[in-house]
């Protein structure tokens, strides 16, 4: 190791110190970072994961071995363990960040942590603490206002906070069925357009389209969003797609093509190794018949085969909602 005198900082530092005929020649100790921590050629492998990388890094390094990987884009840390991982397509890092493959697949193995006060007012919505679901599709049946989009909204944070794979479709958001139109029209005006999105053309359509057709559009660019999407998780083990209020203004034909080419779709064309859930509120029989259906206010999956027996469960989960809101016959 060497020692130099800084003038400027009037202190003494350690300088990294690299030997190229031992990063050639593949053997031995080829950088040692200021703090002493040496590394082999073969640490730089486990880091970079390629040859190819492994060149470019060692030609980065110009200080300690972190800060080098700081300023190269082709590198990130890992959430989890906090180890360095390699790309060359960084871009793929995006907004979720990324998670190193020591550190895969995230697994809850559909176990869900329920929050049976989520409001803090001593209502309980939940009769468990967990919800376990099982891979394919399920839709959670109950009345208003039982508890359906707050569910969906837990399962999405708490994915969410463990770097699982996760995307929402909330017909009710700025980009549903009914709001659609108004805001894609918003965003062209104002200049902050997606291209490969929004369009004027696009706009006007969906503003003169019902909520209806409205929803069917906004689900279709949603897939294909998902799937773009899901090609940058590799190996995750688990993926999750979570719609709300879809079944809002669909006609039964939509609500069969949602089932048939949507759902199932995603199911056949997203990783088979993997578990894939996708999770729907339901308000109609239609959207829910021939699913795996979660009952809210009895927090499980439940067999129902017949409308008269899905309009029984509906009347009961509204016999628990009042009985948990404090509503009385009489205020009924």
């Amino acid at each position: 190791m060497e020692w130099n005198y800084n003038p400027n900082w009037n202190i003494i530092q350690k300088r990294y110190k690299k030997d190229k005929a031992a990063f050639e020649a593949k053997t031995g100790v080829c950088y040692t970072d200021r703090d002493g921590k040496e590394y082999t050629y073969a640490d730089l492998l486990a880091i970079t994961g390629s040859e190819d990388a492994i060149k470019a890094l060692f030609e980065d390094m110009d200080d300690t071995l972190e800060m080098s990987l700081q300023g190269n884009w082709y590198f990130t840390k890992c959430k989890r363990c906090g180890a360095w991982n390699y790309n060359s397509e960084f871009s793929l890092f995006g907004k979720h960040g990324m998670i190193c493959p020591r550190c895969r697949p995230v697994k809850t193995n559909g176990v869900i942590e329920l929050d049976r006060d989520p409001y803090d007012d001593k209502r309980k919505f939940y009769a468990k603490r967990k919800a376990t679901f099982v891979p394919g599709i399920t839709t959670l049946i109950g009345c208003n206002g039982i508890g359906k989009t707050t569910l969906l909204n837990m399962i999405k944070d708490q994915l969410k906070n463990k770097e699982a794979p996760v995307f929402f479709f909330d017909n009710m958001s700025k980009d549903g069925g009914g709001h659609a139109g108004a805001n894609m029209l918003s965003r062209v005006c104002s200049g902050v357009a997606k291209e490969e999105e929004d369009s004027v053309e696009l706009a006007a359509t969906l503003w003169c389209s019902s909520e209806g057709e409205c929803i069917k559009d906004a689900l279709i660019r949603f897939a294909n969003k998902v799937l773009r999407e899901f090609k940058r998780y590799d190996g995750f083990g688990e993926y999750w797609v979570l719609f709300d209020a879809i079944d809002s203004g669909l006609s039964l034909d939509v609500i069969e093509d949602v089932k048939q080419y949507l759902f199932r779709a995603l199911l056949e064309k997203l990783p088979s190794e993997s578990d894939v859930y996708i999770i729907s509120s339901s308000n109609s029989y239609e959207l829910s018949e021939g699913t795996r259906m979660f009952s809210i206010s009895k927090t499980k999956y439940v067999s129902i085969k017949s409308y008269d027996s899905y309009k029984k469960a509906i009347y009961e989960s509204l016999e628990a909602k009042e009985k948990r809101d404090g509503v009385s016959d009489k205020e009924n």
